[in-house]
């Protein structure tokens, strides 16, 4: 009988793993922008403070600060699914479920490490 590349697909696990890489996907289409300096002062996204606001050095340098700081938790977010997904013997839900909570700890460690470091590099 003919076999084809399609024989083992299951769509269940498909999705999973498409929505799995959404957070970090969308974390790295934000976090880019961010560090490269292409981001302008506004009140949507970045690192946003009232200094942060009204001073265009302290916004530049501090989200340049969180957009590598973000773009590290992206990175290290689709390594560990890649792990997680390594693992055969675990439904599809249970990765995926794994995976979010996995990336959102990762992407709100993250944010805190920026936090930290932009009070201590720029603060008084």
């Amino acid at each position: 009988m003919f076999k084809n590349g399609f024989d083992n697909f299951r769509a269940d696990e498909f999705l999973a793993r498409i929505f799995a890489y959404a957070i970090p996907a969308i974390t790295l289409w934000l976090a880019i922008p961010l560090l490269s300096g292409e981001t302008p002062p506004n009140g949507m996204i970045g690192y946003r403070t009232p200094e942060s606001l009204t001073n265009p050095d302290l916004w530049y340098a501090s989200n340049t600060v969180l957009g590598w700081s973000l773009t590290g938790a992206a990175l290290l977010s689709i390594m560990m699914i890649e792990r997680v997904y390594k693992r055969a013997n675990r439904t599809a839900v249970i990765n995926l479920l794994l995976s979010l909570g996995l990336s959102t700890l990762m992407i709100l460690g993250a944010v805190v490490i920026a936090i930290l470091i932009i009070n201590m590099k720029f603060s008084g």
